[in-house]
This record gives C-alpha cells, structure tokens and sequence, in this order.
C-alpha cells in the first residue's frame, strides 16, 4: 500500500495496512541491544498530562523517574547507549595508543530521542539523567526513529526530508548525514545488528511491510520475510542470532521472533489487544514490549525470549510505550521483573511462516515504521547536519 497517513507517529504500518486503529502515539520501533547486564528502561509517557515525556524505570518497573520536563512540543521514541564512541579527532592515534589503564575514556551514558519542542519532529540526546539536552537535525518536515550503533558513534534514524520516508545514519552529534534508502516507498524502524554491521528494517517497498536487512553502509539489501500481513519493528537479539518484530499475520498484531536470516518464524504473544516495539534485554533473557490487552491504553510488558513468563511493568491511566534497555555496569545491574507487576498469560510460541530474500531501495510516504502499541515509525523530517548547540 501506498497511502500515506498524515498523522506520521500517531498510526503504525500494520495499523494503516489493516485498516485497524490502535490510536496510540507511535514511539519509533525497536533497537539492537548490546550484549551486558540489564540496567534500567527507558520510556515514553503522559502520565503527567497530555504530552509525553521521557522517563526510565528498573527492569521490574519500580523506581520510575522523570527525565525530561519540556513544556513546549513532546519528548518520545528513547534509545539509549553506554558505549564509548570512537575518538575521531587529529589527536586519535595518540590517545589511542595511551593504554586504558593509563587514560580509559568515560564511558557514555547518553539517550538519543525524539521531540516537537522546536515545533517538528528532530532528533535530539541528553544525559541519562535529562540533563545537557543537544539537538542534533534540523530539517523539514520530520526526522525520528533513532538507533544508537553499537559503539556509541552513529545513530541511524528514519527521515522524511526526501518527501518519503527513507533510512539514514549520521554521526553520534548529529554531523555527516548520509541517506541509506531510495526508493518510491517507505523505509522504516532501523535497527542495528550487535556487531554493528547490518541493519534490519521495514519497508512496504514490495506492496507490504516486510522485514529486510541492508549493510551498514546502505548496500545488499534483502527481504527475509514473506507473507500478506504488515511485519514491523525489527530488534536484534544481542547475540545477532535472532530478530524479534511485530506482525499482523495472526490478526491484530503480535510479537515474533525468527533466525536472523528470517528462518524459524515463531510467535510470541497472543492476546486479545494488540503487542508491538519488541525490545532485546542485555542479557539476551527477557523481551520489553508494548501491550494493549489489559484496557485502552497501551502499557509496557516483560516476556522471555519463549513467549514465557509475561509481566506488566507499568500500570497507570496513560499510555506508556517505547521501552529501550540500558547496559548497565555489572555491579548497578537492574533486578529482574518480579511477580509483583501482573502476569500476564504467556501463549506458547506457535510457528510462523519463514520469510524470504529480496532486496530493494528504501521509503515512501510517511507509513510508521513500527506498528502499533508504541511505535510506528513515522517518516521523520530531515537529519540536520551537525550537532547544534545545547538547548537550555
């Protein structure tokens, strides 16, 4: 389908594919996790009222915090990195060659997200404690989904500034933008593989939303999945060895996972409300995702990696959505979802038909690149070039 729905970030793909609504506020899609122990979940939320807000919370949802406060547009679509980016500057080769004992780099602690404070879509990061808030594009009409790289030095991220939406990457403050995706259709919710060489994503290039993956470089792009429902919201296990997305195969949409190579379909969910924006934990042990099946508003959930063991985080009368997991450092760990949140039924994994190869370009009109609960990727407006200054 060619459609394009004016409302980029407010209807997923399947959504608009299905005819269906799942009116929730589309948070990007799902992001390759690295390998580490489990730290805390990034989130988006109106808990406080009708914007959205950045917060995080321990893996067993206790401990929830508020990250930003912006009284001017919404802050949503959260993705978090620890890694170290890599030293760039003339002086490289000499702070390289100083042993880490002697001079180790801080590590980072920086959340990449989404805002309309600057009155559209741009793509902007901060400390993980809210503070040092930069923004990083600046183009019309719409810029979102960002994914930090595995090393912490490039965010790749879905951009309309091309008319539809298409993939790009740009350095970790914002400075050389390079499109990855051309094509008549849309391209949506990028997300890294663990070695940071390839990158899953959706695309309806083909009449549906598929899954594909690409190099990083924007070259041998392939489809891995093949069927007549909308597949979305590609996240890479932090082994590479599987891809956990979003389908609307079984009727309203549901979580899967599958080989990385789009073999070994098998679902996940199967509630009666819609389960979508599948997020990889550290440790490889658990999946956050997105749920609608205990009211109307769409709350964060845990599973393992089976489809087993499925606990409600959050509980409140808003929509929480857009869950993204630090790396933690071993000894700051997060505890692991206790029964305390609501369990949730877990359906047994039930097979899905294996997808197939085929390549093709990248994005069209606006269709959200994450379906459903929290994310559908919504074209975004231009990656602006380099890191502006940081917003007060």
């Amino acid at each position: 389908m060619n459609r394009r729905p004016k409302l980029i970030r407010r209807i997923a793909p399947w959504a608009v594919a299905a005819g269906a609504v799942f009116a929730v506020v589309a948070q990007g899609t799902t992001y390759a996790t690295a390998p580490g122990p489990n730290g805390e979940i990034a989130f988006a939320s109106n808990r406080t009222g009708n914007a959205f807000h950045i917060y995080a919370m321990s893996a067993n949802g206790g401990g929830v915090k508020q990250l930003t406060n912006n009284t001017i547009g919404e802050d949503t679509e959260p993705d978090w990195t620890t890694a170290t980016p890599p030293n760039t500057s003339v002086l490289a080769p000499i702070i390289n060659a100083i042993p880490p004992a002697v001079a180790a780099p801080p590590p980072t602690n920086r959340i990449v997200f989404v805002s309309t404070r600057g009155s559209r879509e741009d793509i902007y990061t901060m400390d993980a404690d809210g503070s040092n808030v930069t923004r990083l594009t600046n183009e019309f009409p719409s810029n979102s989904q960002p994914k930090w790289s595995p090393d912490g030095g490039h965010i790749v991220f879905t951009s309309m500034r091309d008319r539809n939406a298409e993939i790009y990457v740009m350095d970790f403050d914002g400075s050389n933008p390079m499109r990855l995706t051309s094509n008549g259709a849309d391209d949506v919710s990028p997300s890294w593989s663990p070695d940071g060489t390839t990158i899953a994503f959706a695309s309806n290039r083909d009449g549906n939303f598929e899954i594909y993956t690409m190099k990083a470089d924007g070259t041998a792009q392939k489809r891995i999945t093949t069927n007549d429902a909308a597949d979305t919201s590609p996240t890479w296990s932090p082994d590479g060895k599987k891809i956990a997305f979003a389908s609307t195969r079984s009727g309203k949409p549901q979580i899967f996972v599958m080989n990385a190579d789009g073999s070994g379909v098998a679902q996940l969910t199967s509630s009666a409300g819609g389960n979508d924006l599948p997020y990889w934990s550290p440790d490889s042990k658990q999946l956050a995702f997105v749920s609608t099946r205990d009211g109307d508003h769409p709350e964060i959930y845990s599973m393992k990696p089976d489809g087993k063991d499925q606990t409600r985080l959050t509980s409140d009368e808003s929509s929480n959505m857009s869950p993204t997991w630090q790396v933690a450092p071993a000894s700051a760990a997060s505890p692991s979802p206790s029964p305390s949140a609501s369990p949730s039924p877990s359906p047994s994994a039930s097979p899905s038909s294996s997808p197939s190869a085929s390549p093709s370009g990248s994005g069209s009109p606006k269709p959200s690149g994450s379906p459903s609960a929290s994310g559908s990727p919504s074209p975004s407006p231009s990656a602006s070039g380099g890191g502006l200054p940081p917003i007060p």
